[in-house]
């Protein structure tokens, strides 16, 4: 018996929306199409049962709709969204398109400062989010994984020239021809100087190490005046 098109309620209480039935491009096999109307309301296709008789208050959500590990997996991934979420500069979530429900109870987690309570509502924060498709998030994990790319390859790039102003410190035969291959209009003369003070720096313990930032910032500005005029 293949299911018809609406929803379906099972007996513990959860409900599905059936589509309808389609078939399999290449095998030809029917299989139905659904959503699940609960956790984050997501969309399944299998395959018909031909000896399927129950009828839609009896639907088996081991047939139709995720498994508990599923379930389980898609609130665990809500909740570090969540969690994300209220961890942001409130400059930066203000820039992203949030329900305001959603946004009311991020503010009211921020403003909880009791480590059970904070616990507490930081779930129930999940919960509200939970009610929601996962297209009405798209735009928000997009924008928070861009956000952590930029992040690691900003950290990246700065660990990359920590480790240039070490090899330049060291004398390191390679590292200051590598520079001014990489980067041609380096003041040469100035750089030099700092390398020599960097050094002196580093033989007095009590000396504060005012070459050695400034060397540091050298090499960031030369990287950012590149990044620029490549952009």
């Amino acid at each position: 018996m293949q299911p018809t098109a609406g929803i379906y309620r099972h007996y513990k209480g959860q409900r599905y929306r059936v589509l309808g039935t389609a078939q399999h491009s290449e095998t030809l096999e029917s299989l139905v199409v659904y959503q699940a109307l609960y956790g984050a309301h997501g969309w399944w296709v299998r395959p018909v049962s031909p000896s399927r008789s129950r009828n839609q208050t009896e639907l088996d959500d081991t047939e139709y709709g995720p498994s508990r590990t599923q379930q389980r997996r898609e609130a665990l991934a809500v909740l570090a969204l969540a969690t994300q979420l209220i961890e942001l500069q409130p400059s930066r979530l203000a820039r992203l398109e949030l329900p305001e429900d959603v946004r009311r109870e991020i503010d009211v987690t921020r403003r909880t400062p009791s480590h059970g309570a904070h616990k507490r509502q930081l779930a129930f924060l999940a919960k509200v989010m939970r009610r929601y498709d996962d297209a009405d998030f798209a735009a928000v994990r997009a924008e928070l994984g861009e956000n952590r790319e930029k992040q690691r390859t900003e950290t990246a790039a700065m660990h990359r020239l920590e480790s240039m102003r070490e090899r330049l410190i060291a004398e390191d035969a390679g590292a200051l021809s590598e520079l001014i291959a990489e980067h041609p209009q380096v003041d040469i003369q100035r750089l030099r100087s700092l390398l020599r003070q960097a050094r002196s720096e580093k033989d007095t313990p009590n000396k504060p190490p005012r070459a050695y930032r400034e060397i540091f910032q050298l090499l960031k500005d030369l990287h950012e005046t590149d990044d620029a005029a490549h952009a």
